[in-house]
C-alpha cells in the first residue's frame, strides 16, 4: 500500500498534468476516516515519505487522497500489485455485469462482453467476487467501495428468480425481507434470526467442502428433499459445483448420472449471474462436456443402447 501511494504522490510532483485524472477520483475520506486504524497508518505514510524518502513536499492532505483513491479505484486487491485505470473506474460495479476483464490487471487492462448488450445500456463490471450471497457482496462492497448496490440482481428480491441468498419458509415462501437483524418471509409473517440462518449455511458449506463425492451426491438428494433450499440456493450451487468437479476428474461412475442432472441446474445459475460469454460459464460447459460424454461411455458399456457416436460431444 505505501508503494502505490508512493508512485502516485512521485506522479503528482513529476507529471502533474498526468495526475489530474487521480486528482479527479474520489477518495470517500471522510468515510474511509471512520475505519480502525485509517487515519493513523496514513499519517504514519506521510511521516515515512517525509522522514525516510525526504518527500518532504509531501502533505497528509496528499498522502489521504492518494490513499483514498487507490483504496476506491484500484484494480488487483489482494494481490501484491495495486493498477489504476482511470477510465476503468468510470464503469459502475454489479453483481451480474454485462463485461469481463480478459487477463490479469497489468500495464493496460481489456474488457469483452460476456452478454447481450442493448444500445444505450450502461456498461458494467463487478468489482469483487460476484458468485457470493447478497448480505456478504453487499458488506464487500459497502467496506471496500463505500457505497450499497441497487443493481438488478439486488433490487430483485428473489435475484432473478434464483433466490441464490435466501432460504426457503414452511408456508412456500422466501425470507429476503431484512429488517435489522431479522429476516421475513415474503409469503408470511414468519421471522428468523440473520445469524442463525448464516451460521447454518456455514456449518454446511464446512462438510461441502471435506466431503467426498458418495456423500456430495448424498447431500444435494437430502438437501432437495427437505426443500429448506431453494434448488438454486448458494448453498446448492456450492454443492453441485463441488460435485462435478469430483466426478470429472475421477473414474468413479456411479455419480455420473447425477452430476448431468445437477450439472444442468447448475450452469443455469451461472447463464444468469455470470451471463452466456462469462469465464465461469465457459469452465462449467467444458466440466459438463467431459461429465456427459463419460456417461455416455458408461451407459454404452452397460447395454443402455447399442449404437452412440461418442465424439459428438
Amino acid at each position: 500500500a505505501v508503494l502505490a501511494v508512493v508512485r502516485a504522490l512521485l506522479l503528482k510532483r513529476n507529471h502533474p498534468k498526468d495526475y489530474q485524472a487521480i486528482e479527479d477520483l474520489m477518495d470517500h475520506w471522510e468515510e474511509r476516516r471512520k475505519e480502525k486504524g485509517v487515519v493513523e497508518m496514513v499519517g504514519f505514510m506521510g511521516a515515512f515519505c517525509r522522514n525516510k524518502l525526504g518527500m518532504d513536499w509531501v502533505t497528509d492532505t496528499d498522502v489521504r487522497h492518494a490513499f483514498g483513491v487507490l483504496k476506491t479505484n484500484g484494480v488487483g486487491h489482494g494481490s501484491n500489485k495495486c493498477f489504476l485505470y482511470p477510465n476503468l473506474s468510470l464503469i459502475s460495479h454489479s453483481c451480474t455485469a454485462n463485461l469481463d476483464m480478459v487477463d490479469r490487471p497489468a500495464r493496460t487492462v481489456q474488457l469483452v462482453a460476456k452478454r447481450m448488450i442493448k444500445m444505450g445500456e450502461e456498461l458494467t463490471w463487478s468489482y469483487t467476487k460476484f458468485m457470493e450471497p447478497l448480505p456478504k457482496l453487499q458488506a464487500t462492497l459497502s467496506h471496500n467501495w463505500m457505497f450499497t448496490c441497487q443493481c438488478s440482481r439486488c433490487s430483485d428480491p428473489s435475484e432473478h428468480g434464483l433466490y441464490f441468498s435466501s432460504q426457503k419458509c414452511d408456508c412456500g415462501g422466501y425470507f429476503t425481507k431484512r429488517t435489522l437483524e431479522m429476516y421475513q418471509c415474503d409469503g408470511c409473517e414468519n421471522v428468523v434470526e440473520d445469524e442463525k440462518m448464516r451460521v447454518e449455511e456455514r456449518n454446511i458449506l464446512k462438510e461441502v467442502a471435506e466431503a467426498g463425492q458418495d456423500e456430495l451426491a448424498d447431500m444435494i438428494e437430502k438437501l432437495l428433499g427437505q426443500e429448506h433450499f431453494h434448488p438454486t440456493h448458494h448453498v446448492m450451487f456450492r454443492l453441485y459445483s463441488r460435485l462435478l468437479e469430483s466426478v470429472a476428474r475421477t473414474d468413479k461412475t456411479d455419480n455420473l448420472p447425477t452430476a448431468v442432472k445437477h450439472g444442468e441446474t447448475l450452469l443455469n445459475i451461472l447463464l444468469v449471474m455470470d451471463g452466456e460469454g462469462g469465464k465461469i460459464v465457459k469452465k462449467c460447459k467444458e466440466l459438463l462436456k467431459v461429465i456427459r460424454y463419460k456417461d455416455l461411455v458408461r451407459r454404452r458399456e452397460e447395454g443402455g443402447f447399442h449404437k452412440i457416436c461418442l465424439t459428438k460431444y
